[in-house]
């Protein structure tokens, strides 16, 4: 068995010790500091880690949807990043070579993020960019990623950075307050939070471009280990 992760930096562990910032454009081999590989330490499992720095839940849901094997019986940890970030393609961008001899980026996946300050990212943040789509974009994802692991009798975990993606106030409709009723008992919380809020909540140390770090990680790691026991349990 496998452990599968998925995600953006918070995943690929952007800033821990053993993964400082990019040696080149690929980035350097992902940490072995997150909580998810802390995990398959514990348990004596293979960690691959799919993660990519900036991603976007388009990406992940994507990339989550490429690596499932029907035939394996893995466990997928998947956790869903910032909702305002857009992902898109583009033949440039392709990239078949990184560090650790693992593809990199073989669909030409980009981002645009909010801190972005090219002419392309003004324009959408300015013109395009809604909070409205971005729940919704996130929220279907979410859902096609839960049909696609439970039909098949997938060993899973979620978990999320962004609070917004549950906002049920503002920019909403019936059908996307339908949509999270669907899926929200089935994202893991910590402690009733995020995973960016609760180590914000626990004062735990971040780096300066907002990355957690090692307390954070290994805290994550036991507070979700009572939930992989019950995991592995049922397999």
């Amino acid at each position: 068995m496998k452990l599968k992760s998925f995600g953006c930096s918070f995943i690929y562990g952007s800033d821990l010790k053993d993964c400082p910032p990019g040696i080149n454009h690929n980035h350097p081999p992902p940490s072995k500091l997150t909580w998810p590989s802390l995990i398959a330490d514990l348990y004596g499992l293979e960690h691959e880690c799919w993660a990519r720095p900036a991603a976007g839940n388009l990406q992940i849901l994507e990339t989550l949807l490429s690596q499932v094997n029907l035939l394996e019986d893995d466990l997928h940890v998947i956790n869903w990043t910032w909702i305002d970030r857009f992902s898109f393609t583009r033949e440039q961008a392709k990239s078949h070579s990184s560090p650790w001899g693992k593809p990199w980026n073989t669909n030409g996946w980009c981002n645009i993020l909010p801190g972005d300050s090219d002419p392309v990212s003004k324009i959408y943040y300015k013109n395009i960019h809604s909070q409205f789509r971005d729940k919704l974009e996130t929220l279907l994802c979410i859902k096609t990623a839960l049909d696609i692991l439970m039909s098949n009798d997938k060993k899973f975990l979620m978990t999320y950075t962004d609070d917004l993606m549950f906002e049920k106030q503002w920019h909403t409709s019936p059908g996307m307050l339908h949509l999270m009723a669907g899926v929200e008992p089935l994202v893991l919380h910590f402690d009733n939070s995020s995973f960016w809020h609760w180590v914000r909540k626990n004062e735990f140390a971040i780096s300066e471009k907002w990355h957690p770090l090692e307390q954070a990680h290994n805290a994550a790691a036991h507070h979700m280990r009572p939930i992989i026991d019950a995991i592995l349990r049922r397999a």
